[in-house]
């Protein structure tokens, strides 16, 4: 999946819907299409001007195994505007997320259920007892691609209790250990086995139903052509880098290790041109006149008439090692 998520900044957000509606969503199934649907659209209109990528998860499983649907987003901090130009997008409404979450949700409901007075009160209740809205989690944040994939990696391949969760089974009972979601703490939890195993049971998807879905810069309809810009991207991203990558200069490596720069004189601070490099084992190693940045020939049978000219002349001759105390 590494290879299908932009090398750019995620955000994990995990959208919760209270208690009360829940019973009608676990006798209402296709609604978990709808929850996933309405998280990217409040996503996408969070995000203004740009088109993002992003993929949902639905998870219909709470941690002590009942019945908790809640939608799990992965998007890109930024997007592509209308010139397809590159934009980041580091900042996102919370407030507005919520409402938005909230309002879709309970608008969508009275529209499914227009006949029933239930459902119409409880859709009251929850605009009044939620003013702020319904509680999105926005924390998680990812830097790039790798730890992106491996992000929504785990939410995607995950069961709804691991293994090592069950603490004991003696024929009867199962006892299991959660993390309670409001105090942090472990506790045990103990079902019999037959009410274990219909927790298990109703949390498998219905049949042709796409727990993962992408929506954007990540929709299938766009990932043929998207894999092949994002292969042409990486070739240009290696172009540039092999361009203007270059090795150090002798004279940046000793800045950059000592903090001094060898051609600046200690006493006046101006700076010198190096002539000469003398090792006391390997003899001379650099001569400006032979090694210099001569232009032609002639410049360079200038320079060693000059040199041969001068033997006042004061030269630098610079060791290979630093000696400053």
């Amino acid at each position: 999946m590494s290879t299908e998520i932009l090398d750019s900044p995620h955000r994990h957000l995990v959208f919760t819907i209270p208690e009360q509606l829940r019973a009608k969503i676990y006798w209402h199934r296709e609604l978990l299409k709808f929850l996933s649907d309405t998280a990217a659209k409040v996503v996408k209109e969070s995000i203004q001007n740009v088109s993002a990528g992003i993929i949902t998860v639905v998870h219909t499983f709470g941690r002590d195994l009942g019945f908790n649907p809640h939608v799990h987003v992965l998007v890109t901090e930024g997007g592509l505007d209308e010139d397809a130009r590159w934009l980041d997008v580091s900042f996102l409404p919370y407030t507005k997320l919520r409402k938005q979450w909230q309002y879709y949700l309970l608008t969508e409901l009275r529209k499914r259920f227009p006949e029933r007075n239930d459902v119409s009160q409880l859709i009251d209740k929850l605009f009044v007892g939620y003013p702020n809205g319904f509680y999105v989690n926005a924390e998680s944040k990812m830097d790039d691609a790798y730890k992106a994939a491996r992000y929504i990696g785990r939410y995607i391949a995950r069961p709804a209790i691991a293994e090592s969760r069950i603490q004991s089974y003696d024929g009867r009972a199962v006892t299991f250990s959660y993390e309670d979601h409001e105090t942090g703490e472990t506790k045990l939890k103990e079902l019999p086995v037959l009410q274990f195993i219909g927790r298990l049971i109703m949390h498998i998807p219905m049949k042709g139903y796409q727990i993962v879905k992408r929506y954007g810069l990540y929709a299938r309809h766009i990932r043929p052509a998207f894999r092949k810009a994002l292969e042409l991207l990486r070739r240009a991203k290696q172009l540039v880098f092999s361009f203007f990558s270059r090795r150090l200069t002798w004279r940046e490596r000793i800045i950059n290790s000592f903090r001094r720069d060898p051609l600046l004189c200690p006493i006046c601070g101006t700076e010198m041109e190096l002539w000469f490099i003398w090792h006391p084992e390997y003899g001379v190693l650099y001569d400006i006149v032979t090694d210099g940045p001569f232009d032609d020939e002639q410049a360079q049978e200038e320079g060693r008439e000059s040199s041969e000219s001068s033997p006042d002349e004061v030269q630098l001759y610079l060791p290979l090692y630093p000696v400053w105390s």
